[in-house]
């Protein structure tokens, strides 16, 4: 149950829609950016110990101290890796930070991100229709009455984003609390 909200019960689906939606919002607070933006200084300050405060280190220092503690080597490229920088984040005290900031860029990103596109057009498809139109005065009436049999319509889309938008909603507003 969220905080100022009645008791909900959430089905399955939606169940694993906030879940997506709680791990789009961990991308966002341990993805690359954020977390070299929010832990250099801690990170700079744990390799070389001259204080947290970023600017007290040079932007080679920096990188450096972000590519030791968050990054992982794999056949010898460097990867960011989101399980250590949750883990020094915890550690440096910036996950709080870090989670309340992937709460608001991540409505605004995550969707672009995990968007699909997928464009189908049907064809031989039948429709009949009519349409009209005429003036009352200064007001324009218009009728258009189509039958199209076994047309297809994506409901089921516009409902699961409609339901991502609501959780999504309810997250931000519990984690502004």
């Amino acid at each position: 149950m969220l905080t100022g909200s009645s008791a909900v019960t959430l089905t399955t689906a939606e169940t694993v829609a906030f879940n997506q939606i709680l791990g789009a919002l961990g991308n966002v607070a341990y993805g690359e950016a954020a977390c070299g933006a929010y832990t250099k200084g801690a990170a700079a300050n744990a390799l070389y110990g001259r204080g947290t405060t970023a600017t007290e280190y040079t932007n080679d220092e920096i990188n450096l101290a972000l590519q030791r503690y968050n990054y992982t080597a794999i056949n010898g490229k460097l990867y960011h890796d989101a399980t250590k920088c949750a883990t020094n984040a915890a550690t440096w005290g910036t996950g709080a930070t870090q989670s309340a900031a992937a709460a608001l860029l991540g409505a605004a990103v995550t969707p672009l991100n995990a968007a699909e596109y997928e464009f189908i057009y049907p064809e031989n498809l039948l429709a009949m229709g009519i349409s009209a139109n005429t003036n009352v005065g200064s007001t324009a009436l218009q009728l258009e009455l189509t039958y199209r049999p076994d047309f297809p319509l994506a409901l089921m889309v516009l409902t699961k984003v409609s339901n991502y938008l609501m959780l999504l909603e309810q997250l931000i507003y519990w984690l502004k609390l």
